[in-house]
């Protein structure tokens, strides 16, 4: 209910005990994040659109990484991986075909879209060769001196080296002092609003299960 009352999401039932979001751009899911172990683990995995999932498993294990066989799902093929840092993410060959008719969703397009995503890993050089050789991204220097920006990828992401590896998603709103309000109505906690050449942010900010989101108010 966190996310439903802060970014308007709706939930349909998903594979594997995820709850999938409703017309948020790009595709969201929730799961319950329970380990083997019976830890929980905090944050998003991302899902990587490929055209051949089998190929590009093999360019997984040849850059240091692994994967799991490809899986028959109702979309397509999904492969489980983890890249050469121990980060896990996982590649989709995807039934339907891309159009150009879906416009500019580098940030996405609205209230409760994901306008940004963060891949923290251990070390910048290791992830930059590991993606360049896997996906093809290219990478231009951040803001600071230990992240990197993600060319030509939607939404707009980006690398930054950190000691706890993983993926941080910002979220859109249109207007970001109330939904920094309501995050603490809601049981979360809301770091302070800050300028930025882009509009505003609230980094680190986090629900009321501990997951970390920013939220983002774009001009």
């Amino acid at each position: 209910m966190f996310y439903v009352a802060l970014l308007s999401w709706s939930f349909s039932s998903g594979q594997m005990g995820r709850e999938q979001g409703g017309e948020v751009t790009p595709e969201v899911g929730l799961w319950n994040g329970a380990r083997s172990d019976g830890t929980v683990a905090h944050g998003a995995i991302l899902g990587y659109r490929v055209n051949d999932v089998a190929a590009v498993a093999v360019r997984v294990r040849s850059a240091g990484g692994a994967t799991k066989d490809p899986q028959e799902r109702p979309y397509g093929l999904e492969s489980d991986c983890v890249d050469n840092e121990g980060v896990s993410f996982y590649l989709h060959q995807l039934l339907d075909t891309p159009t150009d008719d879906d416009g500019d969703l580098a940030n996405g397009r609205q209230h409760g879209d994901v306008g940004y995503m963060s891949l923290g890993v251990p070390e910048l050089a290791l992830a930059e060769g590991f993606y360049g050789e896997v996906l093809g991204w290219t990478f231009t220097p951040g803001s600071h001196a230990q992240g990197r920006q993600i060319g030509g990828v939607t939404p707009m992401s980006g690398l930054w080296q950190t000691d706890a590896p993983g993926v941080v998603l910002a979220y859109r709103v249109d207007d970001i002092q109330p939904a920094v309000a309501q995050v603490g109505t809601l049981g979360g906690t809301a770091s302070s609003v800050e300028e930025r050449p882009y509009g505003l942010a609230a980094d680190n900010c986090v629900d009321d299960q501990g997951t970390i989101f920013h939220l983002l108010q774009l001009r």
